[in-house]
């Protein structure tokens, strides 16, 4: 079971970062890039100035603190769809719950939105991995 949760653990913590990176670029998780030219030219500093300044999204992702990581948080996908809750938290990890499956997943592959916390799967996809994760 240990081996199970650590595969899986190490999938959900690199799927994090590219949700976050595309995110930012303005696409959606796995969308591949654009090819117009006019998709590729760099902005202006005033254009990246102006986005700076500008109130974050609500849909924006940050790092989750310890403090945001509770027994019992709502724990949500990138677009807002409700995935899980927290079960427990401990020093090596945090366990979700879907309610079909659970799993311990590292606390830096939870994000935080205005909604709650994030992970970078839906509730299907972190299922299926939860349930694909070799057991020891």
């Amino acid at each position: 079971m240990h081996m199970k949760l650590n595969v899986f653990a190490a999938a959900v913590a690199i799927s994090l970062p590219a949700a976050a990176a595309a995110q930012m670029s303005g696409q959606d998780y796995g969308q591949q890039p654009s090819a117009s030219p006019a998709a590729q030219e760099p902005q202006s500093s005033t254009a990246l100035t102006r986005q700076a300044n500008e109130p974050a999204d609500a849909g924006q992702v940050k790092p989750a603190t310890a403090a945001d990581i509770k027994t019992g948080a709502e724990v949500y996908d990138p677009k807002g769809g409700a995935v899980g809750k927290v079960e427990s938290v401990a020093a090596d990890g945090v366990v979700v719950s879907t309610g079909t499956v659970k799993a311990k997943i590292p606390a830096s592959s939870l994000g935080k939105s205005e909604k709650g916390l994030v992970i970078a799967m839906t509730k299907a996809e972190f299922e299926a991995a939860a349930k694909k994760a070799p057991s020891s």
